[in-house]
């Protein structure tokens, strides 16, 4: 059996890097998006459709990008 549901608090709250291969409204300049976790809500959101499993290794906080 699958090892269990993620939470969306499990995403990202802070600007975070992007690595999804659609293009995005809410994702900016170097691919960041500023809120994952709340965008990811929103219908026009690249990731909208994904399940938060899927999504979580291809956002990076913004503390790790800037170490």
């Amino acid at each position: 059996m699958g090892a269990g549901r993620v939470s969306k608090y499990s995403l990202p709250g802070a600007p975070s890097a992007c690595r999804l291969d659609r293009p995005c409204v809410y994702r900016h300049a170097h691919r960041i998006c500023d809120n994952p976790r709340l965008n990811k809500g929103n219908s026009d959101a690249a990731c909208f459709r994904l399940n938060n499993r899927a999504l979580l290794p291809l956002l990076h906080k913004q503390k790790e990008l800037d170490a």
